[in-house]
């Protein structure tokens, strides 16, 4: 579990954020998800090496905590398990 306050520049709003990571090995096509409907506005599927190798102009797309060093720490004990 992850805890975070940011704020959003785009908003001009504090984010208090809560955040659990999971990790789950699909072995299906990335092609055959799909978000339940209400659910979600959108899904994308992100390898792990696609993280830790994000260019500047996708890192953009993402909401600035993501990327702090406690959940890439979470995201390469991941990726030891793979």
């Amino acid at each position: 579990m992850v805890r975070s306050k940011t704020f959003d520049t785009s908003t001009s709003k504090t984010n208090n954020v809560i955040r659990a990571i999971y990790a789950y090995c699909y072995e299906g096509k990335v092609e055959d998800l799909r978000v339940e409907k209400g659910k979600a506005i959108g899904f994308e599927s992100w390898s792990l090496e696609k993280i830790f190798n994000i260019s500047d102009e996708d890192i953009k797309r993402f909401i600035p905590s993501v990327f702090e060093k406690q959940n890439l720490e979470i995201f390469a004990k991941i990726k030891e398990l793979l």
